[in-house]
């Protein structure tokens, strides 16, 4: 079945994705996202469902252009530990915090 129809992002794949190529990432505080997005460090969270929240986030980083680029490069410093040879020892650790 197609992850994306679950609504579901395995791991936050597309996060980790994402950051790998330096992109600031601004995500929702649940799920994966929030294990792998630390708020104001690697990236943005807001509240779960509040577009609100989420504006408000995306035109902060619109407006602080070194925030914008501060996050993407540490959140691509935090992504990389999840390449070839890193992703399974991390892989693990979640799961097993998660457990």
């Amino acid at each position: 079945m197609n992850e994306r129809k679950l609504g579901i992002v395995f791991l936050g794949r597309v996060t980790v994705e994402r950051m790998l190529s330096n992109l600031a990432m601004i995500g929702a505080d649940s799920a994966a996202t929030s294990e792998l997005i630390t708020d104001n460090v690697t990236g943005l969270l807001y509240k779960n469902e509040d577009i609100d929240e989420l504006a408000e986030k995306l035109v902060y980083l619109y407006k602080d252009r070194k925030k914008l680029k501060e996050l993407a490069i540490n959140g691509f410093d935090f992504a990389k530990k999840f390449t070839e040879g890193n992703a399974s020892d991390e892989i693990y650790d979640m799961i097993t915090r998660l457990s």
